[in-house]
């Protein structure tokens, strides 16, 4: 199973003319739990986890 978090942080300036959103970040992380035994669960930055070769290296974990 997997949940993609969208995370942002923004500024909104309201004194201008009409309305802007400042991004000051925006990231994308995916969380991927294996419901086998026992229960593994990795948080990933990008999408190469969906390839069929992917392995899992400690770093992801």
């Amino acid at each position: 199973m997997v949940m993609r978090l969208d995370v942002y942080l923004g500024e909104r300036d309201i004194y201008g003319v009409g309305f802007s959103d400042n991004v000051i970040f925006r990231k994308q992380y995916y969380l991927r739990a294996l419901l086998n035994n026992p229960f593994t669960m990795y948080i990933h930055a990008d999408e190469p986890f969906a390839q069929p070769d992917f392995q899992a290296s400690h770093r992801t974990r």
